[in-house]
Order: C-alpha cells, then sequence, then structure tokens
C-alpha cells in the first residue's frame, strides 16, 4: 500500500522508548507528566550541595530506576523493544558505555545550526562506522510547514487504490464503517512527522523553529542523517514496483530494515550524547504525540510505528551477530516480508512466502478492486485488536501470527457492495492458523452469529456487516466476507 512507500520518506524522529501500549493511554499519560515534573524537582534537589547521600549517587541511581520503569522497563532493550531485547542492549551498549542509560556522554554541540549539523553529523558517523560522500545542507521547516508538507504527501496514493484499501479494511473490522483511509493517513503523517529524507532527491528535513536545534530535533536530525548516509554508501532499497500481486508486504519488511537502522543510529546518538534534563524534555514533547497516535485507529497506528520499534529489534539482532558490518550486508538482500522483520531468524534462513492461488473469479456485477500481500505484521494486527478495540485482543497473538507462511488480500466492489478474499498459508510446522483466524473473526465482529457451513466449511458466520465463510483446504485459511452467503462462499473457494 502506498502509505509504505511514503513512510520510506516521511518518518516520525521520536525515540522508539517513547512508543508505548496505547491501552490506557490517558492514565499513563498523564501518570508519565506527574513523574517527569517530579522527576525535575528531585534532580534540582540532587544537585543542590548536600542534598541526597554521600555523593548523590544512590538518590540518582533510585531516580534513574524510577524513570527507566516510566520509559518502558528494563532499561535499554526494554519490553517495548520486541523480543530480543539482549540483542538491542547489545546494540545500544556501546553507545551507553559513556553514561548509562540518562549518562549524557560528551558535550552537547554549540554554535549555530551549521555548527550542529556538523557536530551530529560527525558523531552519527562515528557511531554508524560509516563515512558520508558529501554532508547533506538540512532544511529546516516550522512545525506548521512540515505538516502541511508531510500530510500534502498523500496526495500520490491514487483515489482508487485508497478506495480498494479502505473497503478491504473496513470489511476486516480493522476501520470503522465510513472511514476515508486516505483522509486518515494524512492527519496522521501531519500530526505524527518530525522529519523526512527523500532518497529520490536527497533532500533532507527537520522541523525547527528556532535559531538552535532543540534535543528533539538533534535526535531527529541524526536519524535522517544516517539514512542519508546509508543512501550514499550502500544504497536504500527503492519500493518494488506493483505487479498485480502487489508487494506491501515486500516493501514493509525492506522499510523495516531502513527505519530499524536509523532508529537504532538514532538511539545510540541519544545515548551518548543526551543527558537526564534532555531526555525528560523529549518525554514532555512526546507525550501530545503519544495522544496524537492513540487516536487513530488501532491496525494504522500499529502500521505507522512497525519499521520504527520492530525494525530496530530486527536491527539489532543482526548487530549481535555481526556488528555493522553485518547490518551493511542486510541493504544487498533487505528483509522480503514482514515475517522475516517479526522472525529474524526467517531471515537468516531465507525464508520465502508461499505463493498462494489466484483469488477466485466472480461475475458481474462483481469487479476486483484491488489485490495485495497480506503478511504476518497484518495478520498480528488483526490478532492484536479485533474489529479496532485492543481489549479483545487473542491469547499470544505473536505466537498464532507465526503460523503465516504467505498471504494475499483481493478487494470486490459492487457500487457500495464489498467482497473481501482472504487467503493464508499456515506454516509448516504449525496446526492452528484455520482455529486463530475463526477466533479473530468471532472477536473482530461479536455481534455476528452462526450459520449453517456447508462441505469442507470450517465456520459461517452472519452480522450487521454481512456474511463470513472460512474453509481451510491443505493447511490454507480462506475467508470470504460478502453482503450475502453465496457471494461469500465464491470468495472463500
Amino acid at each position: 500500500m502506498v502509505a509504505l512507500v511514503l513512510a520510506l520518506v516521511f518518518e516520525s524522529g521520536l525515540l522508539a522508548w517513547q512508543w508505548r501500549s496505547a491501552a490506557d493511554s490517558r492514565a499513563r499519560a498523564q501518570q508519565a507528566e506527574r513523574a517527569r515534573a517530579d522527576a525535575e524537582r528531585r534532580l534540582r534537589d540532587l544537585e543542590q550541595p548536600g542534598q541526597g547521600t554521600p555523593g548523590g549517587k544512590t538518590g540518582v541511581d533510585d531516580l534513574l530506576g524510577e524513570l527507566s520503569g516510566l520509559l518502558g522497563g528494563g532499561g535499554a532493550g526494554g519490553g517495548q523493544l520486541g523480543g530480543d531485547a539482549a540483542a538491542c542492549a547489545e546494540a545500544l551498549g556501546g553507545a551507553a558505555s559513556g553514561g548509562g542509560l540518562f549518562g549524557g556522554g560528551g558535550p552537547q554541540p554549540g554554535g549555530d545550526r551549521a555548527d550542529q549539523v556538523r557536530a551530529v553529523a560527525k558523531t552519527v558517523e562515528q557511531l554508524r562506522g560509516l563515512t558520508f560522500k558529501r554532508l547533506p545542507t538540512p532544511s529546516f521547516l516550522s512545525p506548521a510547514e512540515l505538516a502541511r508538507r508531510a500530510g500534502a504527501s498523500i496526495d500520490d496514493y491514487p483515489d482508487a487504490e485508497a478506495d480498494a484499501d479502505t473497503r478491504a479494511l473496513v470489511a476486516l473490522g480493522a476501520l470503522p464503517a465510513g472511514s476515508d483511509l486516505k483522509a486518515l493517513q494524512a492527519k496522521a503523517l501531519s500530526g505524527q512527522v518530525a522529519g523526512f529524507y527523500d532518497p529520490d532527491t536527497g533532500e533532507l528535513v527537520v522541523g525547527s523553529g528556532a535559531a538552535t536545534l532543540d534535543p528533539t530535533e538533534r535526535v531527529t536530525l541524526a536519524h535522517e542523517l544516517e539514512h542519508a548516509l546509508a543512501d550514499q554508501r550502500l544504497g536504500l532499497p527503492a519500493p518494488a514496483e506493483q505487479p498485480q500481486a502487489g508487494q506491501a508486504d515486500a516493501n514493509l519488511g525492506a522499510l523495516g530494515l531502513v527505519e530499524g537502522d536509523a532508529t537504532l543510529t538514532m538511539q545510540r546518538y541519544a545515548l551518548a550524547k543526551l543527558g537526564l534534563t534532555d531526555q525528560l524534555s523529549m518525554l514532555s514533547k512526546a507525550l501530545p504525540a503519544q495522544g496524537q497516535l492513540d487516536q487513530l485507529p488501532a491496525y494504522l497506528g500499529q502500521r505507522l510505528t512497525f519499521p520504527y520499534l520492530q525494525g530496530m529489534t530486527f536491527t539489532c539482532k543482526l548487530y549481535a551477530d555481526g556488528g555493522w558490518a553485518r547490518v551493511n550486508q542486510a541493504y544487498d538482500h533487505p528483509p522480503a516480508t514482514s515475517a522475516q522483520v517479526l522472525f529474524p531468524d526467517r531471515y537468516q534462513a531465507k525464508e520465502a512466502a508461499v505463493d498462494l492461488r489466484d483469488p477466485p473469479a466472480t461475475a458481474a456485477p462483481w469487479r476486483l478492486a484491488g489485490r495485495e500481500t497480506f503478511g504476518a505484521a497484518d495478520l498480528l494486527w488483526q490478532f492484536q485488536a479485533p474489529g479496532g478495540h485492543r481489549d479483545r485482543a487473542l491469547d499470544r497473538p505473536l505466537d498464532r501470527a507465526a503460523a503465516w507462511a504467505g498471504g494475499e488480500l483481493a478487494t470486490y466492489a459492487d457500487g457500495a457492495r464489498t467482497g473481501v478474499a482472504l487467503a493464508l498459508a499456515q506454516r509448516r510446522g504449525s496446526n492452528d492458523l484455520c482455529q486463530s483466524v475463526q477466533a479473530w473473526y468471532q472477536a473482530a465482529f461479536p455481534d455476528s452469529t452462526p450459520e449453517a457451513t456447508g462441505s469442507g466449511e470450517a465456520m459461517a458466520r452472519h452480522g450487521r456487516t454481512g456474511h463470513a465463510v472460512l474453509r481451510c483446504p491443505g493447511g490454507e485459511a480462506r475467508l470470504g466476507i460478502a453482503p450475502d452467503q453465496p457471494t461469500a462462499r465464491a470468495l472463500a473457494a
């Protein structure tokens, strides 16, 4: 989908530890704001002569321990980074050794913005182990102008494709009925973008309205400079062209490497160069952005953050296996699926997606409106928030999504009516994909009621949103959704 292509250019510059689960986000945001204010007060007290314990070390350690829990738990590589926290702890260890999680090793860059750009670029080169062929000249836009540029980028999203994508996500329950996916994505981009790098033109932009860069802007600059550096030295993987079956999942896999690399470098920069006060300042600025993210449909929010969080975990695993040399090698062969990002052992094994049977042909008046890959990440997001409700999440969603071996989604239209054919291949050694799809659909549409199943059907249900039929032949799960049962049956064939 086009949003995944746009994400290669327009990305958030916030630290990965600032993205947290959206459950009870308002309460936790208020808690974080109170903790931030209390931490600043206590830090000022600790800096006064005679305060705290001898040397002030225990008081500072206690404070940092509390903040570590607030920011995601477990210090560098905490639970918010995904499965391989140890790998991220190792990848961040070199940068953190100068001062720990909030160590702030090294002097802050002074001078005007040009001086700061050169200083940040030098640090990025040192942390990433590469050197610029030519130092980019960033443009600095006001927040309003940056939001306008980011929001306007969605104009490249073809209306027909946006309509097909919207229809499919509404039919799957990932978007509410009446949603406008194109408008939602424009809003998301305009509200979450802190900077961007355009590999086609070499343009590098950071949002900044002051003569000097604040901590968030320096960290954003480090993220974008890493993109430019990787582009010059390694070449960013170009989003795949859109053949008949689509390449959305392959694009998302490659994007996980690109953004994961930049996010890891950005984290290392923050650990090496930002002290506690600067990180508290960043946390304070992140809270409103977190609130905006939580207002998006769960599926869309997950899609926006996946390349950064899961991408960083994937890159950490590469780094743990062979340092930056191993990360550099991955640019020649980026992940081919989101499953390779979620499960790095599949990347190492070069495990490709299974090629499923073509979607069923339908008779007039139905027409094929869109056809796209449906990856393990897409399946995971459905399991994590059936019908867009996180409180309906299936148990063990990641383990369930691990059964994915390939997926394809076809969308059909007849005027305002929509039909969807979702085909999934089960990975060898797994045996619960069919049951997981059935459990997800029932959680996504709890008001639907069972109908009599036909031969070879695992599920038939009917609700306000239409009919659904699930068949699971030979290690596949084939789900048809349509306004009437015969069409749903035909789409599940």
